[in-house]
């Protein structure tokens, strides 16, 4: 359950799966103040302070009023985005027990986390519409992009017509597996369709792996094998001379062993010189 919200706590975005479980108090422009319980609004707007003064991001438990019309708690992991002018979070249902420290993050964040801050790549997400949800990974340094600099943004705009198309698939529920280059890193993708409870889509998840170093490596060796294969043929033509001793004779040097490859490649390059001597009279080898 994912949103995107303003400085003043104005909803902009929500997930499928976050207005499917808080029904339309969750519309765009409502204020997530309204579906906090009385009890927790004091806790809630001193966590949204911290978010406003701070980037790093904050987590708390709130509980908020459901589609049914009950309150439901619910744990919040939001953070400020680097330009500062909304905030972008996740909700969950908190742990029953209520054991859990709200400062640890759980298992699948830290996972998430690890895979982003170690590995050259991009994950991001985006909603039904195409407004992106999540992004964060490594792999944006080399792209010249700061973590989080497309939250907000809608993927189906910013991108040719190739990348919308895949994205599109995705929305209706197809997986793809790409390779493109954007902000002149090149990239090899998976778009992942996210379904909910009733198998429909709720988001988009995308990985994106650096493959730059890989991509320059082939291009280097298909220019090494195409400057192997020009100084063969060199060596080849260097190797069954045709010298015109005089008009309408040929002479061909033979040193070395004749194998069936060279017999071939000197009978070529002796027909062809024919050819192009015409007319001749005669030939010696």
């Amino acid at each position: 359950m994912l949103f995107i919200a303003g400085i003043d706590g104005a909803v902009l975005h929500a997930s499928g799966a976050l207005r499917q479980a808080l029904g339309a108090g969750i519309a765009h422009g409502d204020s997530l103040t309204a579906l906090v319980h009385a009890e927790d609004r004091a806790d809630f707007a001193a966590a949204w302070v911290r978010l406003k003064e701070q980037t790093e991001p904050v987590q708390f438990d709130v509980r908020l009023m459901d589609a049914q019309g009950a309150y439901r708690r619910l744990t919040c992991n939001a953070s400020r985005a680097p330009e500062g002018g909304t905030i972008h979070g996740s909700l969950r249902q908190a742990d029953a027990d209520g054991k859990r420290d709200p400062a640890e993050p759980s298992l699948k964040e830290r996972l998430l986390d690890g895979l982003a801050d170690s590995l050259q790549v991009v994950i991001w997400a985006i909603d039904t519409e195409g407004t992106v949800i999540y992004h964060d990974g490594k792999g944006l340094d080399a792209a010249g992009l700061a973590r989080g600099a497309l939250l907000g943004k809608n993927l189906l705009e910013l991108y040719p017509e190739k990348d919308r198309i895949i994205l599109r698939g995705a929305l209706a529920g197809a997986m793809a597996h790409d390779h493109n280059t954007a902000h002149g890193v090149h990239w090899e993708s998976w778009v992942v369709p996210v379904l909910n409870g009733r198998d429909e889509v709720d988001a988009v998840l995308g990985f994106s792996l650096d493959v730059s170093a890989v991509k320059r490596t082939q291009e280097e060796l298909r220019a090494r094998l195409s400057q192997i294969e020009k100084q063969q043929e060199v060596i080849r033509k260097l190797s069954t001379p045709i010298i015109e001793v005089w008009n309408g004779v040929l002479t061909l040097p033979m040193i070395g062993v004749v194998d069936s490859v060279r017999t071939a490649e000197v009978m070529d390059a002796l027909l062809a010189r024919i050819t192009e001597n015409k007319p001749i009279s005669r030939s010696s080898i």
